[in-house]
């Protein structure tokens, strides 16, 4: 992927955190994790954060 503001490709931070939510459908719970990936880009210091499922 590369970088909305300067077009260089960016690179992983390493810095994961995972969010757990919990929908209710029909009474029954569902839960799913969304991990994310925090992904920087070296030149201009612009960060994004990008769901994994």
């Amino acid at each position: 992927m590369n970088c909305p503001k300067c077009g260089n490709p960016m690179y992983y931070t390493g810095n994961r955190y995972a969010e757990l939510s919990i929908k209710i459908i029909k009474d029954k719970r569902i839960k799913y994790v969304q991990i994310h990936m925090t992904q920087k880009c070296l030149k201009c210091g612009f960060k994004s954060d990008i769901p994994t499922y």
